[in-house]
């Protein structure tokens, strides 16, 4: 009977501990969906400018690398006099390629979504933004448009206005159009907002304000701190990762100045730190990404923030094969 009780309790003991390190392991782990069922898996770009011109380097770089989508920034939304209003809207100097799948994007900032939310505002905002974007469309004569994308740093105090936003524009939507929102990494531990999926922001992980940040672009130990917490952000995800580089600017006492316009020269007295992500750094990132968030083969695509000519140059074709292979 004494190794029978024994038996029994190495057994209740062991399963115990099976149970424990699976609830351990869900705890810390998730799964992202592929979102492979709701469109197309394609190597895809951000263009994020207020000017759109059909630059031939770009053109080519597409064709090359065999890009399909474009998410393109139609406008912001920002916090105005009585009400949020539109601001930096793009303005197209050339047509977008026809062969391209174009999904509009809109930038809403934290104050203007905050305003909207303080007038109980939410639905007319949605409203107003769908019926820009409809028109924009039309306007610009742009093709293959089947999808509309909504880009938000929402936080704890924001996320129910900015999750009824979605809603709202979900309604006012056409019924066979996809709404996609960007999930910033720190947003993984949230619920999902209400939206067909999301694009994992995989940039801007640091405080580029910091004078002591290695690299506030992207740095794979950071990413991994996210990637090891408890996932609540459970819809179907695509993934987007830089190649941008940028400079910024710091006084004599270490203190955040802005952001250095291109080619621009400093004056006397203020630092520079320049910033870019290595390709080794990337490839590191895209193995996180795979073992902690189990991303399928084939099931998701990957989309370069962003386009334009100093980044397009900034590695060699056979990495940015490897950096698009997902």
């Amino acid at each position: 009977m004494k190794k029978k009780r024994i038996l029994w309790i190495v057994v209740a003991a062991a399963i115990l501990f099976t149970a424990a390190a699976l609830i351990h392991c869900h705890v810390l782990k998730g799964r992202i969906d592929p979102t492979a069922p709701l469109h197309k898996p394609v190597n895809s770009v951000y263009y994020w400018k207020t000017s759109y011109y059909a630059d031939e380097a770009q053109l080519e770089f597409m064709r090359k690398n065999n890009v399909r989508r474009m998410y393109v920034r139609m406008f912001d939304v920002v916090q105005g006099t009585e009400q949020p209003e539109p601001n930096a809207t793009i303005t197209f100097h050339s047509s977008l390629p026809d062969s391209m799948e174009i999904v509009p994007t809109i930038f809403i900032t934290v104050d203007a979504l905050r305003q909207a939310m303080n007038q109980h505002s939410v639905d007319k905002l949605a409203e107003k933004i769908v019926r820009r974007v409809n028109a924009m469309i039309s306007w610009e004569e742009i093709k293959n448009c089947n999808e509309l994308q909504l880009d938000c740093d929402w936080t704890a105090s924001t996320r129910d206005a900015y999750y009824k936003l979605c809603k709202e524009v979900k309604k006012c939507m056409d019924k066979d159009w996809l709404l996609s929102s960007t999930i910033r990494l720190h947003q993984l531990q949230q619920a999902p907002p209400p939206v067909d999926y999301g694009v994992l922001m995989v940039y801007n992980v640091g405080n580029f304000k910091n004078p002591n940040e290695e690299n506030s672009i992207l740095n794979s130990r950071t990413v991994e701190k996210f990637l090891t917490r408890r996932l609540r952000c459970d819809i179907p995800m695509d993934v987007a990762l830089p190649i941008y580089k940028w400079d910024l600017l710091f006084d004599n006492d270490y203190n955040f100045v802005r952001i250095c316009y291109k080619g621009e020269v400093p004056e006397k007295g203020f630092r520079v730190r320049h910033e870019e992500v290595p390709y080794a750094e990337i490839m590191k990132v895209k193995s996180l990404l795979r073992r902690h968030l189990h991303l399928t083969d084939g099931g998701h695509s990957t989309i370069l923030y962003h386009m334009d000519d100093s980044n397009i140059y900034g590695y060699i074709d056979e990495q940015f094969k490897d950096i698009f292979d997902n």
